[in-house]
């Protein structure tokens, strides 16, 4: 019979051929026989038989061996880590199945394989050359020593992994063991964590901008109120108490938006840890009040006029909306031209595409083309009449937190326009 019909070799053998075999070579395969497969050690001895070159196959029955394999192959199956053994060229001779189930393969398939292909091909050839390197070196190195890889599973998936490597005793040929593991999700924590803390930071860096807000928008309001008791006193000497009652009532109005205020101040700054709800409300309504507040206390008020194309009620943050417009407008307050007759003020606005877009225009001092670009910046004043530069800072902050857009033109000596745009939001959208 042919020797091929009741023996096959795992791997490759050399031919049967005497010419083909110098030396004696030793390697595992399987005899066929009538009750199945029966592993054994073969041996193949090139012999020269009546002058002619044969081969001398001697085979001997290996279970004992192939249990003790089995069991340890078993340990190292059940074995939570993903675990490969691979010789010095890089082949893959062991696998168990958390590796399999790692890359996507069955374990058998990975036997053969080479570890490169378990690499991003970006990444192979540094991993080939540092692979050569370690099995120079043969230097344990564990876990955690910084060597992260980029793998490959056998859908073409990348993964990160970190794999700790440990020669093995010469005595067992040139086999490095690995085990893998995977740090997808410790990569998603650490991202999770550095989120957290650029998070934290933006927060306390936009404390002292919410604690300006905070004393900008009760500054005004309070002058109002202190200007309106001034005049109650007045009133109060002079018998006047139809006047008198009428600027009480308004005070006490005036005080109880600016409770309101406060705690739309603190919803703003809680932004970044819980979310502020929509609301439906009249703009109209809103940019007045906010007038009222803001000019409370003034006997000669500029001109102002309110020209909104939008529907009654519109649905969006509220809070947000009147601190954008609180500020605009008080910038037109203090940057009046005194060379001019009247101080006028507008604000208009339309809806376009599911956004509402107002403009704030005044006929004020104007602002030069140089300083632009610096109104917007935290901190920076321009002139003396400039607060402490946050203002706007944090209007545009809030605007584009919602997705919206704030841009500004001036002309010196005719007068500045900001044009800003909020999203409308539906129910249920914050």
């Amino acid at each position: 019979m042919s020797i091929d019909q009741i023996f096959y070799w795992r791997g490759t053998w050399p031919t049967l051929s005497g010419t083909s075999v110098n030396d004696e070579t030793s390697k595992p395969g399987i005899v066929m026989t009538r009750g199945g497969e029966l592993p054994v050690d073969a041996c193949l001895l090139p012999v020269d038989f009546l002058g002619e070159p044969h081969s001398l196959l001697t085979v001997q029955d290996s279970r004992p061996d192939r249990d003790v394999e089995r069991i340890l192959r078993a340990v190292i199956d059940v074995a939570p880590t993903a675990t490969l053994l691979s010789d010095g060229s890089g082949e893959i001779v062991l696998s168990n199945a958390a590796a399999g189930a790692l890359f996507g393969y069955d374990p058998s398939e990975l036997i053969g394989m080479s570890v490169d292909d378990l690499v991003d091909p970006e990444c192979r050839a540094k991993h080939a050359y540092n692979r050569k390197v370690f099995s120079e070196n043969r230097l344990p190195r564990p876990m955690g020593s910084g060597q992260s890889i980029t793998a490959r599973r056998k859908d073409g998936s990348n993964f990160p992994v970190e794999i700790a490597l440990y020669p093995l005793d010469r005595s067992y040929g040139d086999l490095i063991h690995a085990t893998v593991t995977d740090l997808t999700e410790r990569h998603a924590t650490e991202a999770l964590s550095d989120q957290k803390t650029r998070r934290m930071e933006a927060l306390n860096s936009d404390l002292s901008a919410f604690a300006y807000s905070a004393s900008h928008d009760l500054k005004a309001p309070l002058s109002s109120i202190s200007g309106l008791l001034s005049i109650c006193i007045e009133d109060l000497d002079e018998g006047n108490l139809q006047e008198l009652r009428e600027n009480l009532d308004n005070a006490v109005e005036i005080s109880r938006r600016s409770a309101h205020k406060v705690e739309a101040v603190l919803a703003i700054a809680r932004v970044g840890q819980e979310t502020i709800p929509a609301e439906r409300f009249d703009p109209n309504r809103e940019i007045h009040d906010i007038w009222r507040d803001l000019t409370g206390a003034m006997t000669a008020p500029p001109d102002f006029r309110v020209d909104l194309d939008v529907p009654n009620l519109i649905r969006t943050e509220r809070p947000t909306f009147n601190l954008v417009l609180e500020n605009l407008l008080s910038n037109a307050l203090r940057y009046g031209d005194d060379r001019k007759d009247r101080h006028r003020i507008r604000v208009s606005g339309a809806l376009r595409d599911d956004r509402i877009c107002l403009i704030v225009a005044d006929n004020g001092l104007g602002i030069p083309p140089e300083n632009l670009q610096r109104i917007f910046k935290m901190f920076d004043r321009i002139d003396d009449r400039s607060g402490d530069g946050m203002g706007l800072s944090l209007v545009r902050k809030q605007i584009e937190r919602l997705n919206g857009s704030i841009s500004v033109s001036s002309t010196p000596g005719a007068g500045t326009e900001f044009s800003f745009s909020l999203p409308l939001l539906t129910k249920g959208e914050t």
